[in-house]
């Protein structure tokens, strides 16, 4: 029988959807998959268990139906909700290559992964969150390690170097030159003062990080060290070699001490015990060696695994022992009897890296399948998945007031952000495909997407409703824009036409057949009475006259694809920038080329006057922006983001960076030479909306479980719902 509660109670909807068809009406039906998907979008977006005072973190979807990512009562049973819990769902990009090692902070709140794709990532351990990106390797990060004071960490690569990092402000402090080959190993001492490297060289050095200088090398192995670690009174190191054996070295006079021989072939990884008295050693022989340092005599050998035995780890105890494998694999071993205890599975590739927490509570593992996972250490339950999702941002653009950002993505949705506290605000979804091109109207108030499903749309930005939907190109939308009284709306289209609408009434009200191919950009002039459009490959701009759609003129120059351009202030200049790598001044008036900018290599996607007219602005793919005086053509300045990995978006003076569904905002002091040319440090934001929660059997909520009511309406105040 159906509890007795109001039915503005969230549980009460959440409970119908667990009893027969019969029990429920299609009104109580639909309003409960409303009730349980707002749970979980505002959970994702709050990053929070509570919603209105409530703990949903236990929920029970057993045997809720469902379909992809939308609550369907017609759906299956949810094959992406088997085996944890809500609040550990996959939010962020990770690594787009295998995890190679992984590493846990000495406090226990935060994770660093480093991976294939030459990048470091810091995590956030509780809420399974993507912190920051270390970009600045050439090739596979193959090892990582925090600090003894989790400030900074260190990386090694395959480029041969290793690099000391600053976490908070993600960079790069020191890179430490000197090997011949890869760095496979890097180990900080427990100061904080020294760190030890690994390399396929066949040596291992020890360096002083305030200086970067290397103090000494280890030379005594025959093949590569793959591995590298230091006792914790810092006296001592441990290196693990190609050549099947393990090595004890006095760092003071940089001795070998102690040479561990008894491994039938590669030695992976080495650790010291806590107390400093014992080693593991893992290897490609399958088995794992655990060794008395004062005699050099292997105690046990802990077999188990099927193949190599890539990593090792002590727990913060010193009573149980933890292995990686090749075999997919990681095991929990008793150090005391040499006993296997427990097993985790989960990978589908081999677990490159493990490590524990610094309570011991949980172990870590990275993997050759592009993850990282959580696993609680007593139940041997995986907990989380640190891993990657695909659905990159396509458009950026930021209200003239630079407090928000507007982002398009593949996910067919577009985003509105707060840029001073990074908060997602609101999802605009109603496209059926991707969302190529978004803009702000002036007063900030609405915004226009365009979309790959041949449609616009204007948007109220307060509530997130859609209130006109433009029809009528017969291709994707690529370009987008307002007319300066906001009145307008100007759309560019693949079909080889732009299109002016009455926004007011949606109404298309004048077709420009303006190209032979895809028109690629399309902008108003400050007065609203004409627009420059421009294709992507006839290498021609064109000024129309807005009221009788007739073309102007025709900027014919460019020996290559037209993709950016922008009116001066007082409408009598245009500029555009080219695949060519250039950007060129055209008068409007006589419609001739005046100025031919040549400094980028890559295309000019964007162009910009400042409001002065004294100065334009340049932003190409080589990802530099570069600062023009208008009258003489030179190059006063150039703004650079060379070292960050992914595709710039300039949208003066903000510079948008994504990649895949990251988007990092810089801002530029851009039309000031004689101010700073160092790109500011926005924010992150993470397109999650496409995202889906993993792993979610939850019990013991049911609808006697009194709470208030939500509030519907997603994008309603989540700070506030706590209250």
């Amino acid at each position: 029988m159906t509890p007795n509660i109001q039915k503005n109670e969230l549980h009460y909807y959440i409970d119908l959807l667990r009893m027969d068809g019969a029990l429920r009406t299609s009104e109580e039906a639909e309003t409960s998959i409303t009730a349980l998907h707002n749970v979980i979008r505002t959970m994702r977006f709050s990053r929070r268990d509570k919603i209105c005072g409530e703990d949903f973190s236990r929920l029970d979807l057993g045997n809720i139906p469902f379909n992809g990512i939308r609550w369907s009562l017609n759906g299956e049973s949810p094959s992406r909700f088997d085996g944890c819990r809500l609040n550990e769902w996959n939010l962020m990009s990770g690594h787009s290559g295998a995890v190679n090692s992984v590493a846990w902070s000495p406090d226990g709140k935060y994770i660093l992964t480093g991976g294939h794709d030459g990048a470091a990532i810091l995590w956030d351990a509780k809420s399974g969150l993507m912190i920051r990106k270390l970009i600045g390797h050439n090739s596979f990060v193959n090892s990582v390690a925090f600090s003894p004071d989790g400030k900074y960490c260190l990386t090694g690569s395959e480029d041969e170097t290793a690099k000391l990092w600053n976490l908070e402000s993600g960079t790069c402090l020191k890179t430490l030159e000197g090997h011949n080959n890869s760095v496979l190993s890097v180990a900080f001492s427990s100061d904080g003062k020294y760190c030890l490297t690994g390399s396929g060289d066949d040596t291992a050095k020890l360096w002083i990080l305030e200086r970067g200088i290397c103090l000494k090398t280890l030379e005594g192995h025959s093949n590569y060290v793959n591995s590298v670690a230091f006792s914790l009174d810092g006296k001592y190191c441990l290196t693990g070699s190609f050549d099947t054996t393990a090595k004890l070295w006095d760092l003071e006079s940089g001795t070998c001490l102690k040479t561990l021989e008894g491994h039938d072939f590669f030695v992976l990884s080495v650790a010291f015990s806590p107390d400093g008295k014992y080693c593991l050693t893992g290897s490609s022989d399958t088995t794992a060696k655990l060794w008395d340092l004062e005699s050099g005599i292997c105690l046990k050998t802990l077999k188990g695994h099927s193949s190599d035995v890539s990593s090792v780890a002590f727990s913060p105890d010193g009573k149980y022992c933890l292995t990686g494998s090749w075999d997919n694999t990681a095991k929990i071993w008793n150090f005391e009897t040499g006993k296997y205890l427990k097993t985790l599975e989960g990978y589908s590739e081999c677990v490159r890296s493990v490590a524990f927490s610094p309570d011991g509570k949980y172990c870590l593992t990275g993997s050759g399948d592009d993850t990282a996972k959580i696993w609680n250490f007593e139940t041997g339950k995986c907990l989380k998945t640190l891993e990657g999702y695909s659905e990159c941002v396509r458009s950026v653009a930021f209200s003239s007031d630079g407090k928000y950002c507007l982002t398009g993505s593949y996910d067919r949705t577009a985003k509105l952000w707060n840029l001073e506290s990074g908060r997602y605000l609101k999802s605009l979804e109603g496209h059926n495909n991707s969302v190529d091109a978004v803009a702000f109207s002036p007063d900030g108030k609405y915004c226009l997407t365009g979309s790959e499903d041949d449609t616009a749309k204007l948007w109220d930005l307060e509530n997130g409703i859609c209130l006109k939907t433009l029809e009528g190109h017969r291709l994707g939308i690529d370009t987008v824009a307002f007319s300066p009284d906001g009145k307008y709306g100007l759309t560019g289209s693949r079909d080889k036409t732009a299109k002016l609408w009455d926004l007011e009434n949606g109404k298309c009200i004048k077709t420009l057949e303006v190209h032979s191919i895809d028109v690629y950009s399309a902008v108003f002039s400050p007065n609203g009475k004409y627009c420059l459009t421009t294709s992507s490959w006839d290498k021609t701009a064109k000024l129309w006259d807005l009221e009788s759609g007739i073309c102007l003129k025709t900027l014919e120059g460019d020996s290559n694809s037209v993709e950016s351009v922008a009116f001066s202030t007082d409408g009598k200049y245009c500029l555009t920038g080219s695949a060519y790598d250039t950007a060129k001044l055209w008068d409007l008036e006589s419609g001739t080329c005046i100025k031919t900018l040549e400094v980028h290599s890559d295309y000019v996607i964007s162009v910009a006057f400042s409001p002065d007219g004294k100065y334009c602005l340049t932003g190409s793919w080589d990802k530099t922006v570069k600062l023009w005086d208008f009258k003489t053509g030179i190059c006063l300045k150039t703004f650079s983001l060379n070292g960050i990995d992914g595709t710039v978006k300039w949208s003066f003076p903000y510079a948008a960076v994504t990649e895949e569904i990251i988007t990092t905002i810089y801002k530029l002091d851009s039309f000031d030479p004689n101010g700073s040319d160092e790109p500011e440090l926005i924010g992150t934001f993470y397109n999650i909306d496409g995202m889906y929660i993993k792993n979610c059997p939850f019990h013991n909520i049911t609808a006697d479980d009194m709470t208030r009511k939500l509030l519907y309406q997603y994008g309603g105040d989540i700070e506030n719902s706590e209250q």
